[in-house]
Order: C-alpha cells, then sequence, then structure tokens
C-alpha cells in the first residue's frame, strides 16, 4: 500500500513538473511581452470608402491627410485622400514587377526598382508632378532620400569595376559624390542625429545578426553603434535621436525588438517577437509594435515609451485575424495593410 502511494505521489509530483515546463516553454515562445501590459482599447476598422482594392507599397503625406501608394494590383502609383475619400492617379502608364518603393519625403517622386530581366535598368525615377520617368543607373541600389527631397543617398555597387561604396547626388543618379567605402553587398540605412549621419549595416544572408556603424556625411567620420553581431535591421525615430532594431537571441533563434540612443547606449530588449516591417514611430519616443499572439491567428498592439521601455497593449475590437504590414501612422490613426487591406487603428 505503501509503495502505491509513493508511486503515485510521485507520477502527480512528474505530471506537475511537466505542466510548469509547459507553460514556461509556451510563454519564452510566444512575441508577446511578458508581463502582460495594461489593455486600452483601440478601433480597428476596415477603411473603405473609395478605396476599394489591394495596397503596395504605402508612404504617409507629410500632412497626413493622404497616402501614396500603388495599386491595381500594383501598376499604377496612386493618391488616397482621407478627406476626399478620393483616388488620384499620379502616372498615365503601368509599372511593372516592383519590388521596392522609395518615395521621397514631399512626394513629388518615386523611385521604384523591379525585377523585370528584360529592363534596361532595375529602377526608374517617376516624376510625379509632371508625369515623367527616367532610368537611373543600375548600379545605384538601396536609397536613402534626404529630408529636402532634392538628393538621394544610396549604395553605389559595381561588381565588375570592383566599386562599392556609400555616395550621394542628384534622384536621377547624376552628380555623384563618394561618401565612404563599403565591403559588402547589400546593405541597410537610416538617418541619425537629425539628418547629420547614415547609419548602416550589412544585411544578413539568413538568420543571424550583423552590426550597425553610422557616418557623418560632412565630416565622413565613421562610429560603432551596435557591435555584437546581434542587429537584424534597424528603424530610426523621426529626430534619428533613437534606434529600434531586431535583435537576434542564438538561444532561441529569433528576433525580438530592442532600442536605443543613436549613438548605442541604453540599449534595451523589449522582449517582444516582431520585425521591422510591423512597427512604426508615433513620435520621437513613442514606438508602436506588433507582435503575433499565442495562438498565432492575429496581431496584438503595443505602445512603448522608449525612454522608460514602458509597454501597453492596444486593445482593440473586432478581434479579427490580421497580419499587420506595412505600419504608417497619421496623428492617432495607425494604418497598416493585412494581406493587402488597408485597415485603420484608432489609438488611445
Amino acid at each position: 500500500m505503501r509503495k502505491k502511494l509513493i508511486f503515485v505521489l510521485v507520477s502527480l509530483a512528474t505530471i506537475i513538473i511537466l505542466i510548469i515546463v509547459a507553460i514556461y516553454i509556451d510563454r519564452k515562445g510566444s512575441g508577446e511581452p511578458k508581463p502582460s501590459p495594461t489593455s486600452s482599447g483601440g478601433k480597428l476598422t476596415l477603411q473603405e470608402g473609395s478605396l476599394k482594392e489591394k495596397v503596395f507599397f504605402p508612404s504617409m503625406s507629410q500632412d497626413g491627410k493622404s497616402f501614396f501608394y500603388l495599386g491595381d494590383q500594383g501598376v499604377k502609383i496612386k493618391k488616397f485622400s482621407f478627406d476626399s475619400q478620393k483616388v488620384e492617379n499620379l502616372y498615365g502608364h503601368e509599372v511593372f514587377f516592383t519590388i521596392q518603393a522609395y518615395w521621397s519625403p514631399d512626394k513629388n517622386w518615386v523611385i521604384l526598382k523591379n525585377n523585370d530581366d528584360k529592363a534596361a535598368t532595375p529602377s526608374r525615377l517617376y516624376d510625379l508632378k509632371n508625369g515623367t520617368a527616367t532610368e537611373i543607373d543600375p548600379h545605384i541600389q538601396n536609397i536613402l532620400w534626404g529630408p529636402d527631397s532634392q538628393k538621394i543617398y544610396y549604395q553605389y555597387l559595381d561588381i565588375k569595376t570592383n566599386q562599392n561604396f556609400l555616395a550621394t547626388g542628384q534622384p536621377d543618379g547624376s552628380g555623384r559624390e563618394k561618401i565612404v567605402d563599403l565591403q559588402y553587398d547589400n546593405y541597410g540605412l537610416i538617418w541619425l542625429n537629425n539628418y547629420q549621419s547614415i547609419g548602416f549595416w550589412s544585411i544578413p544572408s539568413d538568420i543571424g545578426g550583423t552590426n550597425l556603424k553610422s557616418v557623418n556625411i560632412k565630416e565622413r567620420t565613421i562610429k560603432e553603434i551596435v557591435t555584437d553581431y546581434s542587429l537584424g535591421n534597424a528603424l530610426a525615430s523621426p529626430d534619428g535621436s533613437y534606434i529600434a532594431y531586431e535583435k537576434f537571441n542564438p538561444q532561441e533563434s529569433n528576433y525580438t525588438v530592442a532600442l536605443s540612443r543613436s549613438d548605442g547606449n541604453n540599449a534595451t530588449d523589449t522582449g517582444i517577437q516582431s520585425s521591422i516591417g510591423k512597427i512604426a514611430w508615433l513620435d520621437k519616443t513613442t514606438l508602436i509594435i506588433v507582435a503575433r499572439k499565442d495562438n498565432g491567428r492575429t496581431d496584438s498592439f503595443y505602445k512603448v515609451n522608449v525612454e522608460n521601455v514602458q509597454k501597453t497593449e492596444i486593445g482593440y475590437e473586432p478581434q479579427t485575424g490580421i497580419d499587420a504590414q506595412n505600419l504608417i501612422l497619421s496623428d492617432k490613426t495607425l494604418y497598416f495593410t493585412s494581406n493587402d487591406i488597408l485597415y485603420s487603428l484608432t489609438l488611445p
């Protein structure tokens, strides 16, 4: 009898331990932060009205009253007005095979990169005020617009002539000026320190991390920012004083969103599993992060104060299945696409 009792007690203890381990693994593997932040109400709506099509490469206007995008299954350059609920075609011809859109801050220009092997150049500059298009140097890639929309900053890569450097010039590629030499074939670029410096990093070819550096565009001085080979991708705050970046965790083989100042100091991991494509800056100290829920069927929305890393969950109704991408903000409204359909979420 005593042996049976001991056996039962040991069995119960083993079951309890397995349950605790399972809960721990489930919580650790989730993209949501622990402990759960305080919820606050939001209103999720499908953006309807005159816009009844899929949206590709959206970008908000400077005044927040309209946004620009590729429509008609990605072959027309368009503008949608929130006030009038009307769509305007900005270019008379169709564009094809677009894989990246680089919008100028004033939205008078856009550079579209395509993957059409038959095209003479992989990129074209579109003048949206005059409705014209210009082919640009095929060696120009990874483009960053200047704040006044008058110049572009980019990686110039010509493998045949062994040229690889960060450069600046006119939007059509003319007047090229070298800034600093680069080592690898593919780089990410962001503005830092009120457009005084450019952050740059080699894009990892697979899951893993890399380092982040910055270069002062006038002095040409280089600084190390992230040095532990943990960075996957990055997005700077509007004034470039903070950086949000994908931090690679080798033990879990995943990325969480980390924060730091533009010089790399005060680095903090938010613990939220997400990616740069699912975050956006509300202002210079507030970040919106979207992460998959535990069930993997929809997203959770978080507002993060980067100064103290306080996380607040934004509750919303209805709890529909969404996978938010292409986050853009207008005042207190967050717009995003899910399955290329436009949604809006009113922020508390």
